[in-house]
């Protein structure tokens, strides 16, 4: 029967795909796939395989293993028999297990120390976190598998580790976890050269009259020519900002009498560190001269204004006033008679005037 199919296949000139593909872990990074030639098929025929982030990888064996990190916990392994110039079409295996972690995130936070964070998916409250360091660059062959010695927790759920590693170092990861009694496996690579992270500058700044001398330390990581250092601050509600290259530190010209708040940061094309702000108090010396020469010409200027607006305004400000007149006199010379200034004449007393007393004789009568 299979004679028959093979001969029909070949007639029809179709190629058989290849069968019983499987996969085994010999570790957590080493799968090891397998599958049997098409039936009859030509000892001459070879295989395409293609495999989640390589393709057309092209075998005279049906077995290999590799390296092999999966981004997650899903792979696709898929083969192909060619004879020729013709090909079959593909026999495939997908392999998918549940995602462990998201936002699975790794950045040098100094030279020597990488910080590795997540979110767990689902119940990852057995999770393990496990890693080998590879250098990127030279014939160091790769560090042992090894567990995460520091964890970082949030409600008794691992959600990052702390590891020693460098910018030459290739993470390759793998998280393991048990659900439903099944051994889960993810795995990750992550290169913190292009991720970096440094905390917040170490500086200083050395104070005079006009001037404020600023000096910082730069980040432990990467050439200094990679490094832009900016420099902003406020002064009596002003912003300034201002970026430096190849320095390590700077002169700002100080108005005495203003209150400066400066912050500094590191700025690269691979990462920066967060800003850290320390504030400059007014020069006091400065404040009272300061106040010994505004508040007297202020005075001076206020009172020259006031001056000037009372000049401008004295007919307002003080009205003319007019003379008093005699009101009865005025009433008195109008030709129109009136009671009011007829007024009451006394009579002139007689002179030499006599009284005679008369002595009433009926009074002195006896009564009869």
């Amino acid at each position: 029967m299979d004679f028959l199919l093979l001969m029909f296949a070949s007639a029809a000139g179709k190629i058989l795909p290849p069968q019983n593909l499987t996969l085994v872990w010999e570790t957590d990074f080493q799968p090891w796939f397998s599958w049997d030639p098409p039936p009859r098929s030509d000892t001459s025929c070879k295989y395409k395989v293609d495999i989640t982030g390589y393709k057309d990888m092209l075998r005279s064996n049906t077995t290999f293993g590799m390296f092999l990190v999966m981004e997650g916990g899903s792979l696709s392994f898929s083969v192909k028999t060619v004879c020729g110039n013709n090909e079959s079409e593909p026999a495939t295996l997908n392999v998918t297990s549940p995602d462990l972690v998201t936002a699975l995130d790794c950045y040098s936070y100094t030279a020597t120390l990488v910080n590795c964070t997540w979110s767990a998916a689902g119940d990852s409250s057995n999770l393990t976190f496990s890693y080998i360091l590879a250098k990127e660059f030279g014939d160091e062959p790769p560090a042992e598998l090894q567990e995460c010695s520091s964890y970082m927790s949030s409600g008794g759920v691992r959600t990052g580790c702390t590891l020693q590693a460098s910018l030459s170092h290739a993470i390759h990861i793998v998280l393991h976890s048990t659900i439903n009694s099944t051994l889960i496996r993810n795995t990750f690579t992550k290169r913190t050269i292009y991720n970096v992270r440094p905390p917040p500058l170490v500086w200083n700044v050395t104070e005079s009259k006009r001037t404020l001398a600023i000096s910082w330390s730069p980040p432990d990581m990467l050439d200094l020519s990679e490094w832009d250092f900016v420099i902003n601050y406020t002064f009596c509600d002003e912003y300034q900002s201002i970026k430096y290259k190849d320095v390590l530190s700077a002169l700002i010209n100080r108005v005495p009498e203003c209150r400066y708040c400066i912050s500094i940061n590191a700025e690269s094309n691979k990462g920066q560190t967060p800003a850290r702000e320390t504030c400059v108090e007014a020069n006091e010396d400065s404040l009272l001269v300061y106040a010994a020469t505004t508040i007297p010409l202020l005075f001076a200027f206020l009172t020259v204004v006031a001056f000037v607006c009372c000049w401008k305004n004295q007919d307002k400000i003080f009205p003319k006033v007019l003379a008093p007149h005699d009101l009865l006199s005025d009433i008195c010379e109008n030709k129109d008679e009136s009671s009011l200034c007829k007024l009451y004449v006394p009579a002139e007393e007689e002179a030499n005037c006599t009284i005679t007393l008369v002595a009433d004789t009926r009074t002195n009568r006896t009564n009869c």
